[in-house]
């Protein structure tokens, strides 16, 4: 029980040390990680694109089926611009999310208006969410790369807040148990040091 303990005190203790390394990198460099992280995922989409392809031309069209080298190809693709084009990647999703935002945000205007027609009191909270909402769609759509630092930066925070609440967590087990274990060797020695009658 005990090494079972110790190996997994080192286990949480090294974990949430990468965690907090990890958020000091993103906050310090978002950008650069998040393009990194891209091109990680570009890789992969492009090993996965290679493998489908290949084995459509490996194995016989009754086994794969026809739909399998256009998923290849549209995989060899997508992971070919993301892995050499991973900033206008970025800036391409970003822009995307932006525009989603914004067209909710409409919605929300169109919402806002039917609910103060029917006479709901509270029909300027939908207001000040639609305003919000314009706003953080627009701040998206015009700054990609400074949002996505922003939700990079907030990130790494996370991960140092989770890294240090670890070892907390850890070194007051680690406490509780020799305290557990310090008591029940004193009480074990009492108990051997009385007579038997």
């Amino acid at each position: 029980m005990s090494k079972k303990f110790g190996k997994h005190k080192i286990t949480v203790i090294t974990a949430s040390v990468i965690m907090i390394i990890l958020g000091i990198i993103l906050i310090f460099n978002p950008i650069d990680v998040t393009v990194f992280i891209c091109r990680v995922a570009g890789f992969l989409l492009l090993v996965s694109g290679i493998f489908t392809t290949g084995s459509y031309f490996l194995n016989s069209a009754e086994d794969i089926g026809d739909s399998s080298i256009v998923m290849g190809l549209i995989q060899l693709a997508l992971g070919l611009w993301i892995t050499l084009r991973s900033e206008n990647f970025v800036q391409f999703l970003t822009m995307i999310i932006g525009f989603v935002v914004l067209v909710h945000s409409f919605g929300f205007f169109g919402n806002t208006i039917d609910v103060r027609r029917c006479g709901y009191k509270y029909w300027w909270v939908m207001l000040i969410v639609s305003v919000i909402t314009l706003i953080l769609g627009i701040l998206i759509v015009a700054a990609p790369f400074k949002t996505v630092a922003v939700t990079m930066i907030v990130s790494g925070i996370g991960l140092i807040f989770d890294g240090i609440t670890g070892i907390v967590a850890v070194i007051k087990v680690d406490k509780f148990v020799r305290d557990v274990r310090a008591a029940v060797n004193e009480n074990v020695i009492e108990t051997s040091g009385e007579e038997i009658k």
